[in-house]
């Protein structure tokens, strides 16, 4: 009797035990999931914050351009009459 109890007691524990390892790989492997996740979020911030340098550049070199375009249109108009 105390065997058989023994064994139920046995078989129980190795079965939550072997749970218990399966619920840990799956969290670790979540947890793996999660960094992998932030780690591709990040990259993506830094190349949007690049990009977004790229761009004020390339406005600030249009508008400096719009404004010479238009002082030179400005000097030529009076030569054209």
């Amino acid at each position: 009797m105390k065997t058989n109890l023994y064994l139920i007691l046995l078989t129980g524990f190795l079965f939550l035990s072997c749970g218990k390892s399966e619920l840990e790989q799956e969290k670790e492997k979540i947890r793996k999931e999660s960094n992998d996740l932030k780690m591709k979020i990040d990259s993506s911030h830094i190349a949007v914050d690049s990009a977004k340098k790229d761009l004020d550049k390339l406005m600030y070199r249009l508008k400096r351009d719009s404004s010479e375009i238009d002082s030179l249109m400005k000097k030529i108009n009076p030569l054209k009459k």
